[in-house]
């Protein structure tokens, strides 16, 4: 057991896939310690996320799990981008990325891309998007026992172009077996800067330029 706290941001002299975080097939898991986790992007143009929790292969692996410790995730996507995808964090492939017994999981997403004065698509706070909607392909978020909570919340990014939502779902199934706690999701998608104060606070911390 431990607590543990991350933080990590991309470059902002490169254009792509300039992620904070990124975890490939690997496991968050609290039993007993708390963790948490910060990433933030810094890239220019497309696929630059705060965090990415990514599995390709494995339909049974669970990636976020905690038994009595608290796990707290925020991923803030990069401010300066231009382009797509540039999440603050994103829940992606197979199996059960994220679930918890006795402790409690918190996500927070903040979408980047909307300090360019351009139209940028598909920066949602959180993404959650499965490989298919097939058991053992889609995204599996659930609450078992008798713990706390699995609170999920997004803010949208872009520049008021289309798809950047607070938290978008897809081929995901989110459920909760416990009679004590539960899934809470909430997602705000909001187009007139400023307005994300982690999002601004982390352009700050990064040396980047700010729209008035």
């Amino acid at each position: 057991t431990g607590v543990g706290n991350g933080l990590g941001a991309g470059d902002d002299t490169a254009n792509d896939s300039n992620i904070g975080i990124g975890i490939a097939s690997g496991t968050i898991s609290a039993n007993g310690g708390n963790i948490g986790l910060t990433g933030t992007a810094n890239g220019l143009n497309n696929d630059n996320a705060g965090v990415i929790l990514f599995n390709e292969t494995d339909a049974n692996a669970t990636r976020v799990t905690t038994t009595s410790g608290n796990v707290t995730i925020t991923g803030i996507g990069s401010f300066n981008a231009t382009g797509e995808f540039n999440n603050g964090v994103v829940i992606e492939g197979r199996g059960n990325l994220v679930s918890t017994a006795t402790g409690g999981i918190t996500i927070s997403g903040y979408g980047g891309a909307y300090n360019n004065g351009t139209s940028s698509d598909n920066n949602q706070g959180v993404l959650i998007i499965g490989k298919a909607n097939t058991a053992g392909d889609a995204v599996t978020v659930s609450v078992t026992g008798a713990g706390k909570a699995i609170v999920i919340t997004g803010l949208g990014g872009g520049d008021g172009s289309s798809s950047n939502s607070g938290v978008d779902a897809t081929y995901a199934r989110i459920t909760s077996s416990s009679a004590t706690a539960g899934i809470s999701i909430t997602g705000f998608a909001v187009t007139a800067p400023p307005r994300c104060t982690p999002c601004l606070e982390a352009a700050q911390w990064l040396g980047a330029p700010q729209k008035d």
